[in-house]
């Protein structure tokens, strides 16, 4: 063997080794020593390949994505140009089918590698994103396709399947159907299409349901002996170390962030920060927790406000939509850093996710063809990855401005998009906005 061939199988060991690693411990607990355990090389080598854990990790990353790119282009490029969505979608099923390891790590592992990872797949689904919209321009302006972003498609997909791989389940091809039919649901004809760019209207008037959160965390206590109670004055304590924790989240992400950054952030010792927790993880699990529940109670107490299913939708996403708007590093919690902080977070994001769905049952009231169980996952994954992008690139004060794109997700498939279209359309108007005309 020459001695490149010997150091390319080297550095293909190694990084199959992370991908073991990463599966069986998850990215916190795929250090190089047990990388290089899986390897069967030296600790040596490995640095003779990569500078440290993160570089191995987005260095299988980006082949990873590489090879479901490729995957995913040559199945659209053999579809009908009207099909090419469809197509993109089973071909991530047929990938996560044929590659589960591989996949898994893409759309379940990579999320908590912090910045770097989360770039890399951003980069990887905008990829997928325009092979998708290029293999699609061939359809005439008659044809139908479905008038959603690509982007947000995916990354909905992503996010949908991880857990499923995560689970081991052997249900992602049975999906594949149920998804194709949800995507279908989105057909217009192209030269009528509106939403396949994630533009932001004019600011909207605010909601009338409104978060009584505090903004701002409550003041430091002055020194010397208290004048309240120990019980207030522990609930002085603990708000304070929750409002520090949203911020370091913002500033470094979870995965960067020490007790340290909250304590100083608090402007408390670290020592009365172990009082009230045992470690940054039960910080930011329940500061997590937290602002899903307070998301889920805004949102349900605008949907119950309005007279028809429809306008429930609108006003249930147009209160949600402000909440993330306008608790930003709440909002960067629960859509960015659930991966990093482990099982719990991920199950809460999961948990909410079901929750948000039942949302949308009274919908089969409006709908001939019944979306499925699968549909109904898509849509709040869709919407959930909107979101993420927002936040993640410090926008969540466009989510408002993103209603009419994020309504039309969840109505289309119950309503038909005409009748979605119609119905925003008004609501818009009724805001003193005007929504996007067909490109």
């Amino acid at each position: 063997m020459s001695t490149n061939d010997r150091k390319s199988t080297q550095r293909e060991r190694l990084l199959e080794g992370m991908l073991h690693a990463s599966l069986q411990s998850g990215y916190a607990g795929a250090s190089v020593s047990r990388t290089i355990a899986q390897a069967g090389v030296s600790r040596p080598t490995f640095y003779d390949y990569f500078s440290d854990k993160d570089d191995c990790f987005l260095a299988l990353q980006r082949e990873c994505s590489a090879r479901l790119v490729e995957f995913m282009a040559a199945r659209v490029n053999e579809a009908e140009p009207q099909l090419a969505v469809q197509a993109g979608a089973r071909a991530l099923s047929e990938f996560a089918e044929s590659e589960p390891g591989q996949a898994r790590f893409l759309l379940d592992e990579a999320p908590a590698g912090g910045p770097q990872a989360l770039d890399e797949r951003e980069r990887s689904l905008d990829q997928i994103a325009m092979l998708v919209e290029r293999a699609r321009t061939g359809a005439d302006d008659h044809t139908l396709t479905p008038d959603i972003p690509a982007e947000a498609l995916f990354g909905g997909l992503f996010w949908m399947l991880g857990p499923l791989l995560r689970r081991g389940e052997r249900t992602i091809g049975a999906a594949a159907e149920p998804l194709q039919t949800w995507i279908d649901s989105y057909g217009r004809p192209s030269g009528e299409h509106r939403r396949r760019a994630l533009d932001p209207l004019p600011e909207l008037p605010s909601s009338p349901h409104i978060s009584d959160i505090p903004r701002e965390a409550p003041a430091p206590l002055p020194p010397g002996r208290p004048r309240i109670s120990a019980a207030e004055v522990a609930r002085n304590q603990r708000d304070r170390i929750l409002y520090a924790t949203a911020l370091v989240a913002t500033e470094k992400g979870y995965t960067a962030a020490t007790v340290a950054d909250i304590a100083n952030a608090a402007k408390l010792d670290r020592r009365i920060f172990y009082n009230h927790f045992p470690d940054k993880r039960q910080a930011f699990l329940t500061l997590h927790e937290f602002s899903l529940r307070h998301a889920m109670t805004i949102a349900a107490e605008a949907f119950f406000s309005a007279p028809t299913w429809p306008e429930r939708v609108w006003a249930g996403l147009h209160a949600s939509c402000q909440f993330a708007a306008g608790y930003p590093a709440l909002t960067r919690l629960a859509f960015v850093e659930s991966h990093a902080v482990g099982s719990p977070a991920i199950q809460q994001v999961e948990d909410s996710h079901a929750a948000f769905t039942i949302f949308l049952h009274e919908g089969y009231q409006y709908s001939s063809q019944h979306p499925s169980p699968t549909a109904l996952q898509a849509i709040v994954a869709t919407i959930f990855e909107i979101g993420h992008r927002q936040a993640r690139h410090g926008e969540s004060r466009l989510m408002p401005r993103l209603l009419h794109h994020i309504a039309y997700i969840a109505l289309a498939p119950f309503l038909k998009p005409a009748d979605a279209n119609k119905l925003i359309d008004e609501k818009l108007r009724s805001l003193g906005v005007e929504g996007p005309r067909a490109a």
